[in-house]
């Protein structure tokens, strides 16, 4: 007896066309969204996740940025003590500000502090290296006039600069004997410190110039002026 007639054909190609319903329906395209989304979802978070971790270890472990201000004036005291000797500043008061600018709490440490003085124009640099440090102590002489006195408070001391702390120390460069600052004459001044956590030190620079007239009134009144104030032009950067 024949069993396959045309009737058990057709139930089978029905049973094909029910099969490619089945896989392309809306139940089906949802299981798979629910799988992808289960699948990459964590991954793609922890590969966000390591990515920060890459970005905050290498904020953390960056160099201490610090930012040295030179003041807007310096202060010289003269060696000679005579009025009609040139003008030997026996040391340079400068009080320098330290400032802490980096992303991190990293804390940076200045071993050293040098102060170079070229004249314009050529000349052999002067080296001057940050020995003292201290305070002013101002007297009142009677109306505007006053007098100021440095006041010792310790030997110059690593410095520890960060975001939280910065340092503003009075300073004292010691100047060679027999270096003449001349009247008129404009001087590069150069503040280097030496980092220890990072390797290139801190520089900054500025210009000092001092008209004759000031020489020569400090020169007149040795005796009661001790000391002679000298504006720092800024470099442009």
């Amino acid at each position: 007896m024949d069993l396959s007639d045309g009737g058990g054909e057709t139930s089978y190609g029905g049973g094909e066309t029910g099969n490619a319903e089945v896989i392309g329906s809306p139940m089906v395209l949802l299981q798979g969204v629910q799988n992808w989304v289960r699948n990459w979802i964590p991954l793609a978070a922890s590969l966000l996740s390591l990515i920060l971790a890459i970005v905050s270890l290498v904020v953390a472990t960056h160099d201490p940025g610090v930012a040295v201000i030179l003041p807007s004036r310096i202060v010289l005291d003269d060696a000679d003590g005579g009025a009609d000797t040139p003008f030997h500043p026996a040391n340079i008061y400068m009080q320098p500000n330290f400032v802490g600018t980096g992303n991190n709490s990293r804390i940076e440490l200045l071993s050293r502090l040098e102060l170079t003085i070229e004249a314009d124009g050529g000349g052999q640099p002067v080296a001057a290296e940050w020995t003292q440090q201290g305070t002013w102590d101002y007297v009142n002489e009677g109306g505007t006039s006053s007098s100021r006195t440095f006041l010792y408070s310790a030997d110059a001391a690593p410095l520890l600069i960060s975001p939280n702390n910065a340092q503003q120390p009075l300073c004292v460069f010691p100047l060679p004997n027999g270096f003449e600052l001349r009247p008129d004459v404009r001087y590069k001044l150069t503040l280097k410190a030496d980092r220890v956590v990072a390797g290139k030190p801190l520089q900054s620079f500025g210009y000092i110039s001092i008209p004759k007239s000031e020489l020569e009134f400090l020169k007149s009144n040795y005796i009661a002026i001790e000391f002679i104030e000298a504006d720092l032009e800024q470099a442009s950067r």
